[in-house]
């Protein structure tokens, strides 16, 4: 943030004696406007000389041994208030989130179509800001629970097959929130943990006039899987709450199972900043 210090005489008036930089001709140059108007306020001050005021100027982020010197010798009472200072901080906050999620399976289940799921989402969040950071960046961090549950019908060769998927998943995306004015962008990694699963795999067998019924063997849904997360949405208060709407596209996939399942979601979040 870009400092600006101010001057009030006996009488009231208030000067700007920041310091400020001009471009001129393509180059940078320092305006001394304010150290002009500090030689003009202190001239009441024999102890201070125009040479300690264009060093302490020039070569001082604050002006705070200036105005020691300058009060001093007035007499003036002097008051130093304590230095500004910005803290990290966490805001916290529930989410509901609309979800259509697409499931795709490889290898021996890749016939199976399913239709696509639609579910209701709940779950937590926290946006942390740093200070030194640009103020129109926060790191989010959310928790969001979710169902799914679909049937696929498929044929390969001689048999009829029906594939029923049920899980339930916590999905905690990690993600960095862009902001200007009233809209933002989010992108980040989204990691995905199915908490219960079952699977169904059942398989009829014609073999002449007869009809064979089997069950499948389905390997488990990995346990964990990761992804990327990517998303718009805009900013707006109720009750002097911020509430955030945004779509937003995520995909994980478990590369290392024999299936190699991916989860596509897209989802319509809303969330309520409690703090």
């Amino acid at each position: 943030y870009q400092s600006r210090y101010f001057a009030k005489n006996l009488d009231g008036e208030v000067f700007e004696i920041s310091k400020r930089t001009e471009v001129s001709g393509g180059k940078i140059r320092e305006d001394y406007y304010g150290l002009g108007m500090l030689k003009v306020l202190m001239k009441d001050c024999n102890g201070i000389s125009s040479d300690f005021l264009e060093k302490e100027y020039k070569y001082t982020s604050n002006f705070i041994r200036i105005f020691r010197t300058y009060n001093s010798c007035v007499n003036s009472t002097l008051f130093e208030p304590a230095k500004v200072t910005i803290k990290p901080h966490l805001d916290l906050g529930v989410i509901v989130s609309p979800t259509i999620t697409k499931l795709n399976l490889a290898s021996s289940l890749k016939d199976a179509s399913f239709d696509k799921d639609f579910s209701l989402g709940f779950g937590v969040f926290t946006s942390l800001f740093l200070p030194k950071v640009d103020e129109n960046i926060r790191l989010v961090l959310e928790a969001n629970y979710g169902k799914y549950s679909q049937y696929a019908y498929f044929s390969s060769g001689n048999t009829n097959n029906d594939l029923f998927v049920d899980y339930s998943s916590v999905k905690i995306p990690v993600f960095i929130r862009y902001s200007f004015d009233r809209f933002f962008f989010d992108a980040g990694i989204q990691t995905q943990f199915i908490t219960n699963q079952n699977f169904r795999w059942r398989i009829e067998t014609i073999l002449q006039s007869n009809i064979y019924t089997d069950e499948g063997e389905v390997t488990p849904l990995t346990n964990r899987t990761t992804g990327y997360l990517a998303g718009f949405g805009l900013k707006q208060s109720i009750l002097n709450h911020p509430v955030r709407t945004s779509i937003r596209f995520s995909q994980v996939q478990g590369l290392n199972h024999p299936n190699k399942p991916m989860f596509q979601n897209v989802e319509l979040s809303i969330s309520f900043q409690l703090n």
